[in-house]
């Protein structure tokens, strides 16, 4: 079992991603998954199969287990196409690569998901996982360049007044 990262921060210290799951909570996700999981293998090229092991997938994620998420998320986007779920695998599997410390891979992702013409995402929303992947690398210049983005061409966002807090943090920040 991959080591769970207990949170993975904004250029103003905010978290991004919490996975200290309650003992509870770790239960029913298990329980799910295993129900993914029989689905996904029965059924494993089907829009039933694919959409349960997506599923899977997140909830590896939520449990901490990166490796086993980009695992799954890699099996949607190969069996899927092209398409939503497809490119909803792609987002997905680059944020496990988030949790499990590989950003080079994961920003370079997300950077290729935010430049696609007409792609099925909304541009903002994977503009904002790049800034929350450059933040979570350390690269607090990159991310800041990412949120200004945000305001800058996205300011109807629903993204906006979080990219502008983060903007006003880091100047409040560099000014003190």
């Amino acid at each position: 079992m991959d080591t769970p990262v207990t949170s993975l921060g904004s250029i103003s210290g905010v978290n991004c991603i919490r996975l200290n799951v309650h003992p509870s909570e770790r239960a029913r996700l298990e329980a799910a998954l295993t129900s993914f999981t029989k689905v996904a293998e029965a059924y494993p090229s089907s829009i039933a199969g694919l959409t349960a092991r997506f599923e899977a997938a997140a909830t590896f994620a939520a449990l901490g287990r990166s490796k086993d998420a980009i695992s799954q998320y890699q099996q949607v986007i190969d069996r899927a196409g092209k398409g939503l779920l497809a490119e909803t695998a792609r987002m997905g599997l680059a944020s496990a690569q988030v949790q499990a410390g590989q950003f080079d891979q994961a920003i370079t992702a997300f950077k290729q998901m935010a430049s696609a013409k007409d792609g099925p995402l909304p541009t903002d929303g994977v503009l904002m996982e790049l800034a929350k992947a450059h933040a979570a690398a350390g690269q607090r210049a990159e991310a800041l360049k990412v949120y200004q983005r945000i305001v800058d061409e996205f300011p109807q966002s629903i993204y906006a007044a979080n990219a502008r807090r983060e903007v006003s943090l880091a100047k409040s920040v560099a000014t003190n």
